[in-house]
C-alpha cells in the first residue's frame, strides 16, 4: 500500500532532480546523483574510470557541486 507521504516525498525528490539538472553540468549531476543522493554502488574509483579522470578530480567535482548557489 502506497502512503500519501511516500508519494509526496517522491514528487519532492523528482523536483530536486529537475533543479539539479538545470544548475549542474552533466558530470556534476552524475557525481551528486550517485555519491550524495542515492549512494548506490558507484564509487569515486568507478566514476573516475567512467569519465577517465582521477579519483581526486571526482572528489573535487563533488565538493564544487555542493557549493553551487542558485
Amino acid at each position: 500500500q502506497i502512503k500519501y507521504n511516500d508519494i509526496e516525498q517522491e514528487i519532492d525528490n523528482n523536483r530536486l532532480l529537475v533543479v539539479l539538472k538545470k544548475v549542474l553540468t552533466p558530470i556534476q549531476y552524475y557525481v551528486i546523483y550517485h555519491l550524495v543522493l542515492y549512494k548506490d554502488d558507484m564509487t569515486l574509483r568507478k566514476i573516475s574510470e567512467l569519465f577517465n579522470i582521477s579519483k581526486e578530480r571526482v572528489r573535487l567535482i563533488e565538493e564544487e557541486s555542493l557549493r553551487i548557489e542558485a
